[in-house]
């Protein structure tokens, strides 16, 4: 508690043994910076936000409009000290510029499970991998073909099934994903066009 910086996760700077006058006075730092803050206004960070009264407050995010709509901004008075989109970042060189493309789907999902605010990732992954869903998405992709697509998939098997589907039909791709081998080398070959 006496040094200069002090570098801490919200998980264990939340918990009320350090949330006190005999561990941190709420005016401890003049100075607190908080990445991710898009989840400023999650129960824990709010408890860790609500204690501390710093002199400047820091709030660092690349997607501060959440889902739920709840305001963060409102933690840093409405400060905004900068503030760059996907078109600016695309403008200045940034970003790369892309083409988004979302495709009718005819799935079911009311069928699926909901399961801790998410649909059942084995169930939703079983409609995902059967042949016709798989040819559905192979005839976008021609539709739709370019130089380079990146396809996202709702899990580790959807995208090795869709990857596996491609192949048969001579497209040049790979499932890129945490349990992926060789993910650089994939990716470089990505970048450099040996794969679609």
């Amino acid at each position: 508690t006496e040094a200069d910086l002090i570098f801490a996760s919200v998980s264990t700077l939340g918990r009320e043994a350090y949330l006190n006058e005999m561990y941190f006075k709420q005016d401890a730092f003049d100075y607190i910076i908080v990445d991710e803050f898009h989840h400023a206004a999650a129960k824990l960070y709010t408890r860790v936000l609500g204690y501390f009264q710093p002199k400047f407050l820091h709030g660092l995010t690349a997607t501060p409009e959440r889902r739920d709509s709840k305001d963060v901004f409102h933690f840093c008075n409405y400060n905004i000290a900068f503030q760059c989109d996907f078109h600016t970042g695309i403008n200045h060189g940034w970003l790369c510029p892309y083409e988004y493309y979302g495709i009718f789907d005819d799935t079911d999902y009311a069928q699926i499970p909901w399961r801790n605010g998410r649909y059942d990732i084995h169930e939703l992954q079983n409609r995902l991998t059967i042949e016709s869903h798989l040819e559905r998405v192979y005839h976008q992709y021609r539709i739709h073909q370019r130089r380079r697509t990146i396809a996202f998939c709702a899990g580790v098997r959807h995208a090795n099934s869709l990857e596996a589907y491609f192949s048969k039909k001579g497209v040049r791709c790979k499932a890129i994903h945490y349990g992926s081998k060789n993910r650089d080398r994939m990716i470089n070959d990505f970048r450099e066009g040996g794969i679609d």
